[in-house]
């Protein structure tokens, strides 16, 4: 994330404002690729209780990805089927 740059991982997140192909290289990919559908770690992003943030990518349809503040945050948001 770049210097002076804020996120709010619990705001509603524009799809445009979130373009991370020039940060994956950086990423930990922790999933599988399974129909499109990938989960990434950015050891660079820490949140307070210093957990990495999370990104969900959807890489075959039109909604892109969100960033999440942590792992638990992600599993949270997979189980409650807020990920399609």
């Amino acid at each position: 994330m770049p210097a002076g740059c804020s996120f709010e991982c619990d705001a509603p997140q524009d799809p445009d404002d979130f373009e991370p192909a020039d940060r994956i290289p950086r990423t930990l990919h922790i999933s599988e690729d399974v129909e499109g559908h990938v989960y990434l770690l950015d050891p660079h992003v820490i949140a307070d209780g210093g957990e990495w943030e999370v990104w969900y990518l959807d890489t075959l349809y039109e909604s892109g990805g969100i960033r999440l503040r942590s792992f638990w945050n992600l599993m949270e948001h997979a189980f409650q089927g807020k990920l399609n």
